[in-house]
């Protein structure tokens, strides 16, 4: 038999924001930390270049994180 005062938990995948705007009624806490995480534009491509991809299969995920140095900045490709 289940305690009806228990607390029942919930896990929700999603950005910060989506979860902040979510929430019926945020506290103050809630607002704080949801609302602190900054985003920062990159760029991803979607591909099915196999040279692209780390020369370890072992190291193969479907997000690729890559460093573009002569650009100074970076993204992500997908593996689909």
């Amino acid at each position: 038999m289940v305690d009806a005062k228990a607390m029942i938990t919930r896990v929700i995948a999603a950005h910060s924001d989506q979860a902040l705007a979510m929430l019926s009624d945020p506290s103050e806490q809630e607002r704080a930390i949801l609302g602190g995480i900054r985003y920062a534009a990159n760029l991803v491509y979607l591909h099915r270049d196999i040279r692209l991809m780390p020369k370890r299969r072992r190291a193969w995920a479907s997000w690729e994180f890559s460093a573009l140095a002569a650009r100074g900045s970076c993204g992500s490709t997908t593996w689909p």
